[in-house]
This record gives structure tokens, C-alpha cells and sequence, in this order.
């Protein structure tokens, strides 16, 4: 005989097809609200079926059982269905709410990076823009310095050429009126010549002198506006005490002052 797995508190058991024909037709007349009585009634006319048909009624029973199972099964393999579409359809939601958040981060990403990208346009351009004004302030610095270099060497040369003549004309003085001071000059002359550097080193000391003068009176300038400082200091102390003793000897006084 052929067995089966019922459920509920029975579940685990084995049971027979007889069996579970009768408790499908007893549950089935209860369903249609029939009384016990009805049932019992019902439940022996099925015995009695069942002695003179019980192929039929086997047959019957299971062909309504693989009924229902189909019918469970149709109904579970439904629910799976809407579930993986529900499943699905929530993954696919999901998935779009992903995607926009995804896309508004790369959107804020791509707007950072262009204005990173603009600032650094901007301070590129700046910086070359200030390479260049910082280039022709530097050209014309060197145009400056070198029409200034070009000044002072014309004047050097001016100084150098007049310098020339006046000592050509002081030694032609020298030697129409006092011939004997010429052979003085010529070795001073030479003295010269052979040391270059005597001129530069008394222009030297003659810088050192001033710049040591001017030193001097600034460090004067300095300690005479601090003595005055402090005179001033001390004239608004005094002046704060005698203001504060008249205010005094006019309180006691009244106001009218003692001679």
C-alpha cells in the first residue's frame, strides 16, 4: 500500500490513502455545514461505497489529491514567481537608487574638478601674467642700467679726458715757470702708475669717513629725541600733580585760593 507524510499534528506519520480519504470527506461535509449525525450518516454510506466501489473511490481520491497537489504546486510556483518579480523589481529599484546617487556623486566630482580646474587657470594665467610685467620691469631695469652705465661712462671718460688736459696744462706750467719741481711730478707720476689703487683707497677712506659722520650724528639725533622723550614724560607727570593738588586745595578751599 501506498503511503504518504501528513501534516500538522500528525505530521512525520505515515497514513494510509484510505485514511486520508476519510478525513478529506469528513472535512469536506464539514465544510459544507453538515451536522455529525449528517457525517456519520454520510461516513457509513461511504463504507458501504467503498465494500461494493473501493477502486473507484481510491481512484477518485487520488486523482483529487493530485488535483490539489497540482493546484498547491501551480499556487507555490506563483508565489515564487511574484516573489523573484517582487525580488526583482525592489533589486531593480535599488539598483536606480544606486545609479542616481552614483551619478549625482560623479556630477559633484566633475564639478569640483572643473572648478579646481578653472582656479588653476586662473592662477596659471596670473602667475604668467605676472612673469611678464615682472620681465619688463626687468627689461626696462636693464635699459635704465645700462643708459645709466652708459651715462656714467661717458662722464667718466669726460672726468678722465679732463683730467688728462689739466695735467698736461699743470705740467706745462710746471715746467715754463718752476722746471726744477718737473723731475717731482714725473716720479710722483710714476708712483702713481705703478700703484692704480692709491686713488680708489683715498675714495675709500673718504666713504668710510662720511658714512662714520653720518653715524654719529643719527645716534645723537636718536639719544637728544629720547632725552626729549623723557622730558616730556616727566613734564606730564609733574603737570598731572599739580593738577591734582590744585583740585585738591580747591575742594578744602572751596574754590578761593590763598595768597
Amino acid at each position: 500500500m501506498a503511503t504518504c507524510k501528513g501534516g500538522g499534528k500528525n505530521k512525520g506519520r505515515v497514513k494510509s490513502k484510505k485514511k486520508i480519504f476519510k478525513n478529506f470527506t469528513t472535512s469536506l461535509l464539514e465544510r459544507e455545514g453538515c451536522t455529525f449525525a449528517d457525517a456519520a450518516t454520510a461516513g457509513r454510506a461511504r463504507k458501504a461505497a467503498e465494500k461494493a466501489d473501493y477502486p473507484t473511490l481510491k481512484r477518485t481520491a487520488a486523482a483529487t489529491l493530485e488535483k490539489l497537489k497540482k493546484a498547491q504546486l501551480a499556487k507555490r510556483r506563483e508565489a515564487r514567481v511574484r516573489k523573484s518579480a517582487e525580488q526583482a523589481a525592489e533589486e531593480e529599484r535599488q539598483l536606480l537608487a544606486r545609479e542616481r546617487v552614483l551619478r549625482a556623486d560623479l556630477k559633484k566630482e566633475l564639478g569640483e574638478e572643473q572648478r579646481r580646474r578653472i582656479e588653476a587657470e586662473q592662477r596659471a594665467q596670473a602667475a604668467i601674467a605676472r612673469e611678464q610685467a615682472s620681465e619688463h620691469q626687468r627689461q626696462q631695469q636693464r635699459a635704465a642700467d645700462g643708459e645709466a652705465v652708459a651715462i656714467v661712462l661717458t662722464q667718466l671718460g669726460n672726468l678722465r679726458l679732463e683730467k688728462k688736459m689739466l695735467q698736461d696744462q699743470q705740467r706745462e706750467m710746471v715746467e715754463i715757470f718752476c722746471p726744477q719741481a718737473a723731475s717731482v711730478m714725473a716720479v710722483q707720476q710714476q708712483q702713481h702708475n705703478r700703484n692704480p689703487l692709491l686713488s680708489a683707497k683715498d675714495q675709500l677712506i673718504r666713504t668710510r669717513m662720511e658714512v662714520e659722520q653720518a653715524r654719529r650724528e643719527l645716534e645723537a639725533a636718536s639719544a637728544w629725541g629720547k632725552v626729549a622723550e623723557t622730558r616730556n614724560a616727566n613734564l606730564k607727570k609733574k603737570n598731572g600733580r599739580v593738577r591734582r593738588r590744585s583740585g585738591r586745595v580747591r575742594r578744602r578751599t572751596g574754590g578761593v585760593r590763598h595768597l
